[in-house]
């Protein structure tokens, strides 16, 4: 039993993945640094405006445009110990080019399968991803314990492919806060121009009136 719970550094990283951690053909030791492990884009992603699922090969890549959502497969299988916790999260990299994290930050005990990930495309510009490109970051802390296993039929469980109700939950057109501020400044233009053309119109009719009342 562990005396403190703690982050981990390559170090102790290192005897978990020679046990176990990450399976031996998905594992990569370029990935490894001194505090986490980077894990790349796998051979499934999902774009919410196509009509199917990607099935990518290394070197392949994918598009997300602005406001659309994606569905991202890791490249690595992973094994968590019972005694252990992962923490995930986007790359700063990528989420500089307007990527946001939408699905959960942590990894439980005892989880095993590929790593999906829901995100987001906040920024003004497509973001392109290369399948074994380094997207996302993997952090290990041990526990004070072993924690339970997980619950059987687990729907995370073992994970090789994308499951087909996540998919239609993010099927849709984009959702891009540029695009609805486009929409919003021409609507604003529209009702400008129909509130000048009223106001003209108006002030037709009284000087109308006025030319008849005087006259």
């Amino acid at each position: 039993m562990q005396d403190h719970s703690s982050f981990l550094t390559r170090k102790s990283i290192e005897p978990l993945i020679a046990g176990g951690l990450i399976t031996p053909e998905t594992f990569d030791a370029e990935c490894l640094g001194p505090w986490s492990y980077d894990m790349r884009l796998g051979m499934e992603a999902y774009v919410s405006s196509e009509k199917t699922l990607t099935r990518l090969c290394e070197g392949d890549s994918i598009v997300v445009e602005p406001g659309e959502f994606a569905l991202l497969m890791t490249w690595e299988r992973l094994n968590i110990p019972l005694s252990h916790v992962a923490f995930i999260s986007l790359k700063f990299s990528r989420a500089l080019s307007g990527l946001v994290n939408v699905s959960g930050f942590h990894v439980d005990p005892g989880f095993r399968g590929h790593v999906v990930f829901s995100v987001y495309n906040a920024g003004p510009r497509p973001v392109v991803l290369r399948c074994g490109d380094k997207v996302f970051m993997l952090i290990l802390a041990n526990l004070d314990g072993q924690a339970d296993g997980r619950p059987s039929g687990s729907n995370f469980q073992d994970l090789t492919q994308l499951k087909s109700e996540w998919i239609a939950a993010v099927k849709g057109p984009p959702v891009s806060l540029v695009a609805l501020n486009t929409r919003l400044e021409k609507l604003s233009w529209r009702v400008n121009s129909l509130i000048t053309l009223a106001g003209g119109v108006l002030l037709a009719v009284i000087a109308g009136l006025l030319t008849r009342l005087i006259g």
